[in-house]
């Protein structure tokens, strides 16, 4: 393009590409004076329109112009249309130096005549650092492997020589290496693919299509992986080279993950923005309460679900026509009211209104309303809160109100006569502002003598110091304490043992504590007397264990209903040679413990009949085979609910023996299992060993 057309500037194609360009694009009238820039130049110059309008676009130009030299061009402009591509360094707002791209072009009306020049600038600097990258590195590489070396060891790029038909890798530098995450010296002899550094085998093929096509690549923008599996961007170059006398592959990346990321960040922010529009406007659309936007006059532009439900119409029906016009209001002394405070405050807030809804009933509503600025025009945001159930609820606390009223003469009976010591104490000042009659009979004191004082000065709590302080501490924190065990101190020194239990109320519009102590006098006492019978029936308990568990005769329980062993003593397992946990829980048929089964129904019979066997002879088996003599006792016993079975055997196998008769009745006492049975403890401990199996 030589020349601009007025009407191709003034178009709309021309203004989309000058607000998405990204070269800087500025217009300036005849004399140099900027008429308007684009928002790259402004990104790229640093400065904002009205501080570039002070320079002008001679600010453009190399500083070795002279002004002959300035109107040698301004003149072949004319003259031609447009000016040939300059470079010229740039000192941008922030200090830095750049070198910018510069191109003029003419701006004519529709008879020809030039009116203003526009022109376009870009930033060099990286293709100029590029390109003398790129030439230093062709430049040495002429002058030999040496260089090559040297270009290898200080380049801050990563650098490779690999086999352009194998791929393997020749020479790599330190930053390559680096970049890749691998060690340098392991490298030599493998491959990229090898190595997992192409991203993929598409992007792969794509490059060595373009090597083999063009014979190199330049500045590809593509990603890369490192041996560790983290992706990263570089810009690729690569051409072929004489090395070692074959032709090899040599490689440049230049790094540009960062860039990459902000990229993706700045995609992830609009995201996010564009998420968080979304969200705003289902807050719109879905708030409880009715929101419009409208122009000054009053006119529509936007209603949420809630507004159109109020109305009973559609979103055309009520789009671009005003609340007069749709009967909004009940009475247009609010609408007045509404328009004197935007124009005075800018701001209408909770303002109560009534507005008309579908069904003819007028709505109570608390309206607010502002101005906002959107798109460059002053609109009004409003939102209607709908306050009828508010209404009716404080309507309800009336009648509450008015009903607690009538009922503090009931409530003033029901203080005096309840059965615990009521007080109430003022929380600011601590004193005592009401008692029940209850409190004045545990304390032994007269009303006059505790209303307005606080409770150090009646001594209530003198003999627990320290629960006074902790209770307000408990009241500033949960507003209630409950069932705090303490005691009263009375006036004739009798010390009361209370249930205490206090909460924060207000009464008169003051916060009060009204504190509930109840006598527990019977219940400490009957609390020590059952500690106390605990302990003994503790002591007896494990007397009874032990007497268990010492006995040299065999004891047995058995469930009554299905002849389980419910317990054993130690001397069971010792003499038939059965452990607890082989026992407990089964039936003594299951192991075999009777040698002879008529001895076990005979014994059977006789406690079905009479409930007791004393002293009956019978034979028990061990666990090895050997039979054991034994003299067996057994009785029924009810424990609770419960039927159990004890039986008691002593091991009289060494009496039987004709060669120990006379030394077994030295030492056997004329003792028999009937003295057991008459002795109470014996039922107590079945009782104890019974209940710890029912645990089990």
């Amino acid at each position: 393009m030589n020349t601009s057309d007025s009407n191709l500037f003034n178009s709309e194609f021309f203004r989309q590409i000058f607000e998405t360009s990204r070269d800087g694009i500025s217009i300036a009238d005849l004399d140099g004076s900027f008429l308007k820039t684009n928002p790259a130049f402004q990104i790229l110059t640093g400065y904002s329109f009205e501080e570039l309008k002070k320079d002008g676009l001679w600010s453009l130009f190399p500083l070795n112009w002279d002004s002959s030299r300035r109107k040698v061009f301004h003149e072949d402009l004319l003259s031609i249309g447009y000016s040939q591509e300059f470079e010229k360094e740039y000192i941008r707002k922030d200090g830095k130096d750049i070198l910018i791209s510069v191109r003029m072009y003419l701006i004519r009306n529709e008879s020809k005549n030039p009116i203003a020049f526009w022109g376009t600038i870009r930033d060099i600097s990286e293709q100029k650092h590029k390109e003398e990258v790129h030439k230093q590195l062709y430049e040495e590489i002429k002058e030999g492997w040496e260089a090559l070396r040297r270009i290898f060891v200080l380049n801050p790029f990563p650098m490779s020589i690999s086999e352009i038909d194998t791929g393997k890798l020749l020479e790599v530098n330190r930053k390559f290496a680096e970049q890749i995450e691998y060690e340098p010296d392991k490298l030599i002899g493998k491959t990229m693919t090898e190595l997992g550094v192409w991203f993929s085998d598409q992007v792969k093929e794509a490059i060595f299509g373009v090597i083999s096509r063009e014979g190199f690549v330049d500045s590809i923008e593509m990603p890369f992986r490192t041996t560790t599996g983290n992706e990263f961007w570089g810009l690729f170059s690569a051409q072929p080279i004489e090395y070692m006398g074959k032709t090899a592959l040599l490689s440049i990346t230049v790094p540009m993950t960062d860039r990459i990321k902000e990229g993706r960040e700045k995609q992830r922010l609009l995201d996010e923005v564009r998420e968080k529009e979304e969200i705003l406007s289902q807050i719109f659309r879905l708030n409880p309460s009715a929101i419009t936007l409208s122009k000054l006059n009053g006119t529509l532009l936007e209603v949420n679900d809630r507004f159109l439900e109020y109305t009973g119409k559609s979103k055309e029906d009520v789009l671009f026509k005003s609340a007069i016009d749709l009967g909004i209001y009940d009475n247009l002394i609010d609408r007045e009211k509404i328009i004197e405070l935007l124009q005075r405050d800018g701001v209408v807030r909770n303002l109560e209104i009534g507005m008309k809804t579908a069904d003819g009933s007028i709505r109570p509503i608390l309206f607010s309303a502002r101005f906002v600025e959107s798109f460059g025009e002053k609109k009004i945001l409003a939102i209607g809160h709908d306050i009828t159930e508010i209404k009716e609820y404080a309507q309800e606390l009336e009648n509450l109100a008015n009903e607690l009223v009538r009922s503090k003469d009931l409530f003033q009976k029901l203080f005096q006569l309840t059965p615990s010591a009521l007080v109430v104490t003022d929380w600011e000042n601590r004193t005592i502002t009401d008692v029940n009659e209850r409190f004045l009979e545990m304390a032994k004191m007269n009303r006059e003598d505790v209303i307005g004082k606080t409770t150090p000065e009646i001594h209530i709590w003198d003999k627990v110091p320290n629960f006074r302080m902790e209770v307000y501490e408990l009241l500033s924190q949960k507003k209630e304490v409950k069932n705090l065990e303490s005691a009263y101190l009375a006036s004739d020194g009798t010390v009361v043992p209370i249930l205490y239990s206090a909460r924060i109320i207000e009464l008169d519009g003051r916060k009060q504590v009204i504190s509930l102590a109840t006598d527990i006098t019977e219940k400490k006492r009957s609390e020590e007397e059952r500690k106390k019978l605990y302990e003994e029936l503790r002591l007896s308990k494990d007397l009874f264990e032990m007497i268990f568990e010492m006995n040299p005769d065999t004891i047995t329980l058995n469930d009554f209903q299905n002849g389980r062993y419910i317990q054993v003593n130690e001397h069971f397992s010792e003499m038939l040679e059965y452990s607890k946990e082989e026992v407990i829980g089964k039936i003594p048929l299951e192991l075999g413990i009777w040698n002879n089964r008529k001895d076990r129904e005979k014994v059977m019979e006789i406690l079905a009949k009479d409930g007791i066997v004393r002293d009956y002879e019978v034979q028990f088996k061990k666990k090895s085979g050997e039979v054991v003599d034994t003299l067996l006792s057994a009785k029924h016993l009810n424990i609770g609910d419960n039927r159990i079975t004890i039986a008691i055997a002593r091991d009289i196998t060494q009496k039987k023996l004709p060669s120990e008769k006379k030394k077994n009745n030295l030492d056997g006492s004329p003792y028999t299992h009937r003295r057991l049975w008459k002795w109470r403890p014996i039922q107590n401990l079945c009782r104890v060993i019974w209940n710890r199996a029912l645990k089990k």
